[in-house]
């Protein structure tokens, strides 16, 4: 048994003194392989797909996908009348925008409608010049 624990702890002794001998050169070479590679790659997506990708691989980029999104209010009111303008404003919005998510909430007293779901304010901001072609009072809100 002590004949067992001599040796296992020679081994590690010369390891740990193989390891303590690379340079950090050494351990970026196997890395190199990528940057002799000729090529390039391309990446051909829909457009809902490249709006819905900053949102999944946000904790790459450095910023918390949780933290914070944007969308389009298209409708808000309290009237007598919101309910039903509400859905109207619904029906309305996917008619012209069918590719996107639009939702109607409601926080008593108001009635609102909100539409996408954007990464960044500037996403939400081209879509946004789009919609108040139909909806001049749009405008955004963080999520």
């Amino acid at each position: 048994m002590k004949k067992h624990s001599a040796l296992l702890a020679a081994g590690l002794f010369l390891l740990n003194i193989s390891l303590m001998g690379q340079t950090p050169q050494d351990s970026l070479a196997t890395h190199k392989v990528f940057e002799q590679m000729p090529g390039s790659i391309s990446i051909d997506q829909p457009a809902d797909v490249a709006r819905q990708f900053p949102k999944h691989v946000g904790v790459a980029s450095g910023r918390n996908p949780q933290a914070s999104s944007f969308c389009i209010r298209i409708y808000s009111n309290s009237g007598q009348h919101a309910r039903n303008d509400s859905a109207k404003a619904l029906a309305r919005f996917q008619e012209a925008f069918p590719e996107i998510s639009v939702t109607r909430t409601y926080n008593s007293p108001y009635f609102m409608v909100s539409a996408g779901e954007f990464g960044t304010r500037r996403e939400a901001e081209e879509f946004l010049k789009g919609v108040r072609e139909i909806f001049p009072s749009a405008y955004i809100i963080r999520k």
